[in-house]
């Protein structure tokens, strides 16, 4: 899990850098030690990088497909 959540936060930092640095800031703005809910977690998520997240995972995975022939 550390392995694919490294390369996730890779491929944001680098392919949705606004998206991404939203989605930090969002999260920054949450009170400290905040508990929500799985389906919350999944909307701020979406809120940042869209809802369709097939469409992200296949970006990701052909981003690293890419990284690797190089």
């Amino acid at each position: 899990a550390y392995a694919e959540s490294w390369a996730l936060t890779y491929f944001l930092v680098n392919q949705r850098t606004p998206q991404f640095l939203r989605y930090v800031r969002a999260m920054s703005a949450k009170p400290a030690l905040q508990q929500d809910t799985t389906q919350q977690r999944l909307e701020d998520f979406q809120d940042a990088f869209g809802r369709d997240l097939r469409l992200l995972d296949v970006s990701f995975l052909r981003y690293f497909d890419d990284l690797a022939k190089k």
